[in-house]
C-alpha cells in the first residue's frame, strides 16, 4: 500500500511526518507528495515531482497511463527499478491541447510490476488563462505587474473594479448608509483565550472578549469581500483574531437558522488578520464579524485594548459601467488570447489620495463570462489611524 508523507510514498513503512515538515517547510498544494494528482488550473504546461520508497522486495515498476483527450501527460523515468528500501524520484509533465477548456478531466499512472500496482489518480482542470490572484504596488501614481498566460487561441477582454477605500469600523452611525469612523472599539482579553466555533446566536457574545460587527454586503458588491485587521489598528503588543458569519440573506433580518462560517484568520503573536471571501464564496446580506481578543497587552486603563477593522466589498463592472471608481487602468492589453504565450500587463493607477485602496481586474473571454479575477491593492502613503 502507499504510506502517504510530506516527502516519501511508501509502500509499507512509517516515517517521521513532522520532522520532514519542519526541514522542507510549506509547498504548494500540486507539490505535495501525494499518491494522487491535482490542477485544477492547467495552462498550457505544468510539472510535478513525485518520490516513491519500496518497502518490498526487489522489482522493476513500469509506468500505465491512462490519459483523457485534452492533456497530454509524459512521465519521465516511465521504469524504476527498485531495491529494498530504495527511493526513486519522477517527473509527471501535464499538457493542454487547446480543447476541453474549463472541463475536469480524470485519469490515472500506475506503477505495475509483477506482484503490485501502485494506482495515482489525476484530476485535471484545463483552464483559459492564468493570471495571478492578488498583486500590490505603493505610491500615488504607481502600478503593479499582471502576467498572464493564455491556454487558448481566441478573445480575451479586462476590466478594472476600483480601486476603493476600505470602511473602518466601528461606524458611528450604522443606520445610514456611510460609513464614517471617529474611535476605536475596545476588547477585553479573553479569560481562556478559546473562541467556541459554535453557530452563534444572533446577540452572542454578551462578553467583552468578542466584540461584533454586522455588516451588509449589497447584491452589486459580488466580486470580492475582505475584512482585515493589522498591528497597527491596535493600541499594544495585542493578539487579535478574526471570525467571519454570514447571518442572512440581503433585506432580511438575521436568523439563527441562517448563519454559517464564511471565514476566520487566527495567526499566532499578532493583530495582521485578513480573511478573503471570493466570487465564488460571496452571497449578498448580512455577515457579522466577530473580533476575538486572544491575548491583549496591559494598556493604560486595564488588560485589554483598542482598535480599528478595515471593510471592503466590491462587484464587477456591469454594462452600465458601475462598480468601476475609474481610477484603475490597466497598460499592455492585447487584441486577443494566442496559446502557449504570456502576456506582460500591468495595473496602474494616478493620483490617489492616501490611503490603502483595494479593487480588482476581470478576466474573460468575450468581456461577459468572469473566467478569472486579480485582486490589486495599493498603498498610497497610507498612515493607519491611531486606536
Amino acid at each position: 500500500y502507499l504510506f502517504l508523507c510530506a516527502e516519501d510514498l511508501l509502500i509499507g513503512g512509517t516515517v517521521d511526518c513532522q520532522a520532514l515538515l519542519d526541514s522542507h517547510g510549506p509547498r504548494a498544494a500540486k507539490d505535495i507528495n501525494l499518491p494522487s494528482l491535482l490542477l485544477p488550473e492547467l495552462v498550457n504546461e505544468d510539472i510535478v515531482t513525485r518520490r516513491v520508497r519500496n518497502h518490498g522486495a526487489p522489482a522493476t515498476y513500469q509506468a500505465v497511463l491512462d490519459t483523457p483527450e485534452g492533456i497530454d501527460v509524459e512521465v519521465t523515468p516511465d521504469s524504476l527499478v527498485m531495491g529494498t528500501d530504495d527511493t526513486e524520484e519522477y517527473t509527471i509533465r501535464v499538457t493542454g491541447t487547446g480543447s476541453e477548456l474549463n472541463n475536469w478531466l480524470f485519469g490515472s499512472l500506475t506503477w505495475v510490476s509483477n506482484t503490485h500496482e501502485v494506482y495515482t489518480p489525476f484530476a485535471v482542470r484545463p483552464s483559459y488563462f492564468e493570471v495571478p490572484e492578488n498583486i500590490t504596488g505603493t505610491g500615488t501614481t504607481g502600478s503593479a505587474p499582471m502576467p498572464v498566460s493564455f491556454g487558448y487561441d481566441g478573445g480575451y477582454t479586462a476590466e478594472t473594479t476600483g480601486l476603493y477605500l476600505p470602511c473602518v469600523l466601528p461606524d458611528n452611525n450604522d443606520t445610514d448608509s456611510i460609513c464614517t469612523n471617529t474611535k476605536a472599539e475596545s476588547i477585553v482579553n479573553a479569560a481562556e483565550n478559546d473562541y467556541d466555533y459554535f453557530v452563534p446566536a444572533i446577540e452572542w457574545p454578551p462578553f467583552g472578549s468578542v466584540v461584533r460587527f454586522p455588516i451588509t454586503v449589497p447584491a452589486e458588491d459580488d466580486l470580492h469581500l475582505r475584512v482585515a485587521l493589522y498591528d497597527e489598528l491596535t493600541d499594544g503588543d495585542d493578539d487579535l483574531d478574526l471570525v467571519l458569519w454570514y447571518c442572512a440573506p440581503e433585506g432580511q433580518a438575521c436568523d439563527q437558522k441562517d448563519v454559517a462560517l464564511a471565514g476566520y484568520s487566527q495567526n499566532e503573536n499578532t493583530s495582521n488578520e485578513q480573511i478573503d471571501v471570493d466570487r465564488f464564496n460571496l452571497r449578498a446580506g448580512t455577515y457579522l464579524i466577530d473580533v476575538h481578543g486572544y491575548k491583549t497587552d496591559e494598556v493604560t486603563g486595564g488588560p485589554g485594548a483598542l482598535f480599528r477593522l478595515y471593510v471592503w466589498s466590491f462587484g464587477a463592472k456591469n454594462e452600465a459601467g458601475d462598480n468601476d471608481a475609474g481610477n484603475l487602468s490597466i497598460t499592455g492589453i492585447p487584441a486577443g488570447a494566442a496559446q502557449n504565450t504570456t502576456v506582460n500587463m500591468s495595473a496602474d493607477w494616478l493620483n490617489l489620495p492616501d490611503g490603502l485602496w483595494l479593487g480588482g481586474i476581470t478576466h474573460s473571454t468575450d468581456g461577459d463570462t468572469i473566467e478569472g479575477v486579480t485582486i490589486v491593492e495599493a498603498d498610497s502613503n497610507h498612515i493607519f489611524p491611531t486606536p
